[in-house]
C-alpha cells in the first residue's frame, strides 16, 4: 500500500532573480515495488481556505512485472507564478494527508 513520507513534505516560493516567484511543492511517496509513476495534481474543487493549496497524489501501478522491493517516488509540483498567496500546501493520498508551510515570500 503506498504511503506518504510525511517528513519529506516541503513547499516554497522560489526567490531566485528572474524565477517569477513560482510555488514549488515536493513530497516523497513509498510504494510497494519498482515501476510506479506518479504526479501531484491540484484538487478540484480546492478547499474553503484559498491560501491552502490542496494537491492530490496520483499514482500509476506498473503495467508489467516489477521487483517486490519498497521504492520511493519523489513527486514535484510547480505553479509559475503562484496563483495565490499560499501559506500552506496539503498533500493528499487515499485518505491520508500531510501539510507543509510555504517558505519564502508571501
Amino acid at each position: 500500500m503506498p504511503r506518504l513520507i510525511k517528513e519529506s513534505a516541503r513547499a516554497w516560493i522560489d526567490k531566485m532573480p528572474g524565477a517569477g516567484g513560482p510555488l514549488i511543492a515536493t513530497v516523497d511517496v513509498e510504494v510497494p515495488s519498482g515501476g510506479w509513476t506518479g504526479s501531484l495534481q491540484k484538487a478540484q474543487p480546492q478547499g474553503f481556505n484559498p491560501n491552502v493549496l490542496l494537491l492530490n497524489v496520483v499514482l500509476v501501478k506498473p503495467s508489467g512485472e516489477a521487483a517486490s522491493v519498497m521504492s520511493t517516488l519523489k513527486l514535484r509540483f510547480e505553479e509559475r507564478p503562484a496563483a495565490l498567496p499560499y501559506t500552506q500546501v496539503q498533500f493528499n493520498l487515499d485518505g491520508d494527508s500531510v501539510t507543509a508551510d510555504v517558505e519564502g515570500p508571501q
